[in-house]
């Protein structure tokens, strides 16, 4: 349990190690899974696959911390924006607007998707050494609505950001809701058996000064106020 401990500011005798996107297309044994799966987005909402994925640099590297195999846009396909993959091009979202986000993410939503992700999470905890933490993770809302707008995929956030600050009533009232989903989604990890939940905010540094406070800071900071 180095790495939590190390988190929680205890002296250890050796320094913790896990490293972004360690389990992925460098491994063999992860190309060679994902010939033999349906796609992208099904390997993560296959348990026994996205359970594998986890755990196959733990098995290569020992590495004290294992990133369960996941995507930061299951919260947006969860509340409705429909989420593809195609090769070669990565993930992307349905094309809505804003209207039809408002309306459409509020409306009662079933957990189906993201109990597939609670139910890799308890197996892959079975199987790695209590001494090896899982880790869980969500997106930011910013950079989660980044993507959710980027239909064309040009990442141009620059732009999307400002359709925020023209839009603010609309905008504030679509954070709220991602901010819920998004906590509901931590606490569902950890209570699947998560030591660990970082938060992504890939993107945040396209906003600055107040507006890195408006639409990054203090939406995380509300998300893990939920969370406590």
């Amino acid at each position: 349990m180095f790495l939590l401990n190390v988190l929680k500011q205890k002296k250890v005798n050796k320094v913790p190690i896990w490293i972004m996107r360690q389990a992925g297309r460098y491994l063999p044994e992860f190309r060679k899974l994902k010939k033999k799966s349906n796609g992208f987005v099904n390997m993560v909402y296959t348990p026994k696959i996205a359970s594998e994925i986890t755990i196959q640099p733990i098995k290569r590297f020992a590495f004290d911390g294992a990133i369960i195999f996941s995507d930061i846009l299951i919260i947006p396909d969860y509340l409705g924006q429909r989420l593809t993959y195609q090769e070669g091009k990565g993930p992307k979202l349905q094309k809505m607007s804003m209207d039809q986000m408002l309306k459409g993410f509020s409306k009662r939503k079933e957990k189906k998707k993201l109990n597939l992700v609670y139910q890799a999470i308890r197996r892959t905890k079975n199987k790695i050494s209590k001494e090896v933490n899982l880790i869980g993770f969500v997106g930011a809302p910013l950079t989660v609505s980044f993507f959710m707008f980027d239909d064309q995929r040009k990442k141009n956030y620059q732009k999307i950001l400002s359709f925020f600050k023209h839009n603010m009533g609309k905008t504030k009232k679509l954070f709220k809701i991602l901010e819920k989903a998004i906590a509901m989604h931590a606490i569902g990890q950890i209570k699947a058996g998560a030591d660990i939940i970082q938060i992504f905010d890939t993107w945040a540094g396209v906003a600055k000064g107040k507006d890195l406070q408006e639409f990054s800071i203090k939406p995380i900071k509300r998300i893990t106020s939920l969370i406590k």
